[in-house]
């Protein structure tokens, strides 16, 4: 079936009768009574906002319905996480959990003071995005509240990883949030939840999955986005580009960079791909880079170290042997920071006098505060061979974190709903795990037919990461996805064809929209305007089938 993000109908109308119960239920003490039965667990703030807004640590959120504003702690044995609940006084009888990002559970605070509509294009729902769209939504910082930015799991006072946070983080944490908030809901409303979602993207991602892998009855759908799995291989993979650039003693800067990105369009999938600024292909082709030299570059004069960096990050990062470790930045995508996040592998600043490249803050924090235990680690004095160590220590040591099983029979016999998405162009998390990994999950399964009983993969072409505003293509949308993952749940229509989209950066309009297909079909052109999906369409599957047979 093909889904064209259909607005998502009420399964409980709240009326204004029923939101006078809510007013009222709307309490501490009330919606304490519903946790009775659970040990160090304590609503511990309840109250109506009619405001229109709320002040929250990044700003001002506007534009907000009436709601319940609910805090809720769960004491653990040295912290406590933190629960939020907003619960909307014109509920549509489902609950939305939010997952987080990077290695936090808690989701961003997305202000929007422009009014730009930023939750059109940020495919993570939050609690805002959330409320206004009808859900009761839940978020939890799972104890963590460190400024360090990705490095929180490392003690300083004992110099080893705080077990007790990290495990919150890994999959406890959600366990607990989604189970207190359940029961403040029903407790709220007078009547349970009708269904109940997670939902995340990138680290959220991670979070969705490995939730619906231990704890496949918590949720009725799941939809996991750009999702961060095999942690422990894929965190290093950021570190990998401005090492190799150290190595080598040559900083490609971003101008060059996009002259190879533009020049592999062009070679591998001609004109088109240059009108569409992006490649259509979910096959991850290969290049080299040195044949870019002494070709029209855009005025950018591209040498063969360049060429030679090209290539070391187009690859992954390797062995000194050659073995590859992990897989590359993909063909045509970019990690230099043009994205709408700004954020990218390869970071840029002036050091003596000259611009020189360093890499992403969670590749650091891992490598220096996670795998070493050490904070305040410089990746400067890191080589090619230590690189190597430091990976096998992480897969080692640290494979605990990682969502790597490939078995997910306990979401197939609960019933449970999972869907899968990713972008070739995600220029953070290498899409290629992504399909591995659900590669990995269809055998587990049984195989394509009866793996997609239960879990469906999309994989968009060009799109960036986490957002229909980020990279060069295509991606899904918050409302796409939500309501494709509805209509599977709750009316047993499973998506066959969703709707992605390219949003401008600007002005928010959308700029393409074109069908994917469920993995691994790829849309034909059938003539038209190349933005616009009308121009594109799904080929039949048996034929897909036959094809890669």
């Amino acid at each position: 079936m093909v889904h064209s993000n259909s607005e998502i109908a009420p399964v409980t109308l709240a009326g204004d009768g029923h939101q006078d119960i809510v007013r009222l239920n709307c309490n501490v003490q009330t919606l304490q009574a519903g946790l009775a039965h659970r040990t160090g667990v304590s609503v511990v703030f309840a109250q109506v906002n009619e405001s229109g807004f709320f002040d929250s640590p990044a700003g001002r959120i506007e534009r907000l319905p009436a709601f319940c504003d609910i805090r809720v702690d769960i004491v653990g044995h040295s912290h406590t996480a933190r629960v939020r609940i907003w619960a909307p006084l014109a509920w549509n009888g489902r609950f939305l959990a939010t997952a987080g990002g990077g290695n936090r559970t808690e989701n961003e605070w997305v202000t929007d003071p422009e009014g730009t509509g930023v939750e059109t294009y940020d495919m993570a729902p939050t609690l805002a995005s959330s409320i206004r769209r009808g859900f009761a939504a839940a978020t939890t910082d799972a104890g963590v509240r460190d400024e360090r930015d990705f490095a929180w799991g490392l003690d300083i006072a004992t110099g080893e990883i705080d077990r007790e946070l990290a495990t919150n983080w890994h999959h406890k944490a959600t366990k607990d949030m989604a189970d207190a908030a359940k029961d403040v809901l029903t407790e709220l409303y007078t009547i349970a939840p009708s269904y109940s979602y997670l939902v995340g993207t990138s680290g959220g991602g991670r979070q969705t999955m490995v939730t619906a892998q231990m704890y496949p009855d918590l949720f009725d759908g799941y939809w996991a986005s750009c999702p961060a799995v095999n942690w422990s291989h894929m965190s290093l993979t950021g570190l990998w580009p401005a090492l190799v650039m150290k190595e080598l003693g040559n900083v490609v800067t971003p101008d060059k960079f996009e002259a190879f990105r533009r020049y592999a369009l062009e070679a591998i999938e001609g004109a088109s791909a240059l009108e569409d600024g992006f490649l259509t292909t979910l096959s991850f082709p290969t290049l080299d880079a040195y044949s870019a030299l002494g070709r029209d570059t855009e005025g950018c004069v591209l040498t063969e170290l360049d060429a030679e960096i090209m290539n070391r990050i187009w690859a992954g990062p390797r062995r000194r042997n050659g073995e590859a470790l992990w897989y590359g930045l993909p063909v045509g995508a970019d990690t230099w920071g043009t994205g709408v996040w700004g954020i990218g592998w390869i970071g840029y600043e002036m050091r003596k006098g000259a611009t020189d490249a360093f890499p992403l803050s969670y590749a650091t924090d891992w490598a220096g505060a996670w795998i070493q235990r050490v904070y305040d680690w410089d990746w400067r004095t890191c080589s090619i061979t230590e690189f190597e160590e430091l990976f096998d220590r992480s897969v080692g040591e640290l494979a605990e974190y990682d969502c790597a099983d490939e078995d997910f029979s306990g979401l197939k016999a609960s019933g449970g709903r999972m869907l899968l998405t990713h972008s070739t162009g995600d220029g953070l998390i290498p899409p290629q795990g992504t399909v591995q990994y659900h590669e990995r999950i269809a055998e587990a399964l049984g195989g394509d037919d009866a793996a997609a009983e239960s879990v469906r993969f999309f994989l968009t072409p060009g799109g960036g990461h986490s957002s229909t505003a980020d990279g060069y293509g295509l991606s899904i949308s918050l409302d796409e996805g939500l309501s494709a993952l509805i209509e599977w749940v709750e009316s047993g229509v499973a998506p066959e064809v969703l709707i992605a989209r390219r949003i401008s950066r600007t002005t928010g309009e959308i700029e393409m929209t074109r069908p994917v297909c469920r993995y691994p079909l790829t849309p034909q052109y059938i003539g038209g305007d190349r933005r616009l999906a009308t121009s594109f369409q799904c080929p039949a599957r048996d034929a897909a089938v036959e094809t890669r047979l």
